[in-house]
């Protein structure tokens, strides 16, 4: 855009204040074109917080150990297994801890025949080769970081051969333990 000046020639005071006036508005004309034009808009800025949050929770869902069935003296172990399944966030450090069940006592857990006293002592271990017990405080605990799936973690179970002595058959019925998980995190 350009802008042309003429010269202006006026004889009398009416004719100099239109020539001031048309002076001055050449002045705030090229004022505004210099500031973009612009002149009467203001501006301010201001932040506002995003935020999304995943809750630090878990939780844990679990299978049945069942030793199955014998009719016979045990001559050798019972081997069984379940299958506990945690699903945290992904990164989240937790610990499975097992009590000792009924008995109290992760060392000395036993199964107990309904409507008896009679019991078989049985063991629960972190691995297949059942050298590390499942315990619920220290180095018997299962520690693991989530990984945002579902982690499945294993128990192996064993009842020891001849629990009530070589050559007994354990008294018939259903025996059974209820041990409690720990999930802590």
């Amino acid at each position: 855009m350009s802008i042309h000046l003429t010269s202006i020639h006026a004889t009398g005071p009416s004719a100099a204040r239109r020539a001031k006036a048309a002076a001055l508005a050449f002045v705030h004309a090229a004022i505004l074109l210099a500031m973009g034009g612009n002149t009467l808009a203001a501006s301010r800025s201001t932040d506002f917080d995003v935020s999304f949050r995943v809750a630090l929770s878990c939780t844990v869902d679990n299978t049945t150990l069942n030793f199955g069935a014998a009719n016979t003296a045990l001559t050798s172990p019972v081997d069984a297994g379940a299958t506990i399944i945690v699903r945290c966030a992904d990164g989240v450090n937790y610990t499975i801890g097992l009590d000792g069940g009924t008995s109290g006592t992760v060392n000395n857990r036993l199964l107990t025949r309904q409507n008896s006293t009679e019991t078989i002592g049985y063991t629960l271990h972190w691995n297949v080769r059942r050298n590390r017990v499942a315990g619920n405080s220290g180095a018997r605990l299962f520690s693991r970081r989530a990984t945002g799936n579902d982690d499945t973690i294993e128990v192996f179970g064993r009842i020891p051969a001849a629990p009530f002595g070589a050559g007994n058959t354990p008294p018939a019925g259903t025996y059974t333990d209820r041990v409690r998980i720990t999930l802590t995190y």
